[in-house]
């Protein structure tokens, strides 16, 4: 997981402010990723990820709604990963984080991606969003893989994170997904609070997370 900085000022929104969040207790918190806005996990068979049917907008869950990202969502999207200290966001200029989430939201806006993102809305603001990618796992079939699961600090408490597994759910159904996968920092607020266990996860001790990161070439 990612180092944790002070996250940088609140960049403007492509759709509208995100305004001041009122302060609430700590939620859902993402899993883990290499390069800390994204990433694969303990899944197999990346080349062979099936064909996802076009994402519909999940029911409210209270005053939360999960619907599909779009690209006008990429600024309130690195907000986020700015204020849960995402270290790549925190060190690239603004403009450039939202290029780099447009053409991923873009990716899996499109119905023969393996890749889908939602974001959880509050009172109409951006205030989570929740990133899977489906995967062959040849010897039991299509896994889900969770990469990105994150909530804003000023909004956890309020059911958004719940609210958006429970949109990666309904989409893992929809694919024939027979798991879904994710990894979470043992020194988070979601493993302490044992947020995924509420929500039926398994943790599996026995079970060893690699990394190999990946330097450009050249």
């Amino acid at each position: 997981m990612s180092d944790t900085q002070p996250s940088k000022p609140s960049r403007s929104d492509d759709r509208a402010p995100q305004g001041s969040p009122a302060p609430a207790p700590a939620g859902a918190a993402p899993a883990p990723t290499p390069n800390g806005a994204g990433g694969v996990g303990p899944a197999a068979g990346l080349d062979a990820a099936p064909t996802a049917p076009p994402q519909e907008a999940a029911p409210e869950t209270g005053r939360v709604r999960v619907r599909p990202a779009d690209r006008l969502d990429a600024a309130a999207i690195g907000d986020i990963l700015a204020d849960v200290g995402v270290t790549q966001v925190l060190a690239e200029p603004d403009a450039l984080t939202r290029q780099r989430l447009r053409a991923a939201i873009g990716d899996g806006a499109d119905a023969d991606r393996p890749h889908a993102v939602w974001v959880a809305e509050l009172e109409d603001r951006v205030v989570g969003f929740a990133a899977v990618n489906w995967t062959h796992n040849y010897r039991q079939g299509v896994d889900g893989l969770i990469s990105d699961l994150f909530v804003h600090s000023g909004h956890r408490g309020n059911g958004a994170g719940t609210a958006l597994l429970d949109a990666v759910r309904r989409e893992a159904h929809a694919v024939g997904c027979q798991r879904l996968v994710l990894m979470s920092g043992k020194g988070g607020e979601a493993y302490a609070r044992d947020f995924y266990p509420k929500q039926g996860f398994d943790e599996h001790d026995e079970l060893a997370c690699f990394m190999l990161p990946l330097p450009p070439e050249g």
